[in-house]
């Protein structure tokens, strides 16, 4: 750039600050028209697979075939020693409790919760 590039951009600018502040605020505010079109992908599949590949293909006839039909649960337990007799009481309590508040069942049709969590007594 030469000296007297930068001498009349700064004569513009100093001449006329309102209209730099308004030609500033339109280019960014053509940016931001594409914010408004923004929606996140985080599925994978979708991130890192072309649309036309043969993974998402058999992937989508495998989700047409075999649609997934059972809900996974999982149960954190904190305490100092999980493995004490109170613990596992505790464990085997909610589990009872749990058991008679959806009669056993996770939907229409489904095999009982024991089949399902493999748990069958302490």
């Amino acid at each position: 750039m030469s000296i007297d590039f930068v001498f009349s951009l700064g004569k513009a600018v100093g001449g006329s600050p309102w209209i730099t502040i308004i030609i500033s605020l339109a280019v960014c505010g053509g940016c931001l028209i594409g914010v408004f079109k923004f929606t996140q992908e985080n599925r994978a599949d979708k991130l890192w697979t072309p649309e036309d590949s043969i993974a998402q293909r058999h992937k989508e006839w495998v989700e047409k075939h075999f649609p997934a039909e059972l809900r996974v649960s999982t149960v954190l337990l904190v305490a100092k020693n999980v493995l004490t007799p109170e613990v596992l009481q505790e464990v085997s309590y909610k589990r009872t409790k749990s058991m008679r508040s959806n009669k056993g069942l996770v939907g229409p049709g489904s095999c009982g919760y024991l089949q399902i969590s493999g748990l069958k007594s302490f």
